[in-house]
């Protein structure tokens, strides 16, 4: 499962520069709800990211071995979200990211995966450097 996710999808593997963890675990969650999730940047270094923190999700279709991506139902406002360092003082390393997936025809219950991703910045200027995050999330009925 994982060999087949990073072979399949074009973006960097986390490093632990950010993190992402679901922000009200429940043991169910509802396929038609939003889902949030709690977004950390860890590093020493501000990252800047697309609208919606750059928010994709893939479903693993398990019949077929591998992972599909999911349309997001969210509307993101604005141009681009930066998140500080945990050890700036400003207090803006964290931001609550949420999705709402769109997972018709997709047969339940699934293992959704949200990934975010951005670009690294030194002095407001883009490194050419990548981080990114995931959780995965089990949907069901």
């Amino acid at each position: 499962m994982e060999t087949a996710f990073w072979a399949s999808v074009p973006m960097s593997q986390p490093d632990g520069t950010l993190s992402l963890a679901i922000a009200n675990e429940a043991s169910v969650l509802d396929p038609e709800a939003p889902i949030n999730f709690i977004l950390e940047n860890a590093s020493q270094s501000e990252v800047r990211f697309q609208p919606g923190y750059g928010a994709r999700m893939f479903a693993y279709v398990s019949d077929e071995q591998r992972w599909v991506e999911v349309e997001n139902r969210a509307d993101y406002i604005g141009r681009e979200d930066t998140l500080a360092p945990s050890s700036d003082p400003s207090g803006n390393w964290m931001a609550l990211v949420t999705v709402a997936p769109d997972i018709a025809g997709i047969e339940l219950p699934v293992t959704l995966r949200v990934v975010v991703e951005g670009d690294v910045l030194s002095g407001g200027t883009a490194t050419g450097e990548r981080a990114s995050a995931y959780a995965d999330i089990m949907l069901e009925r």
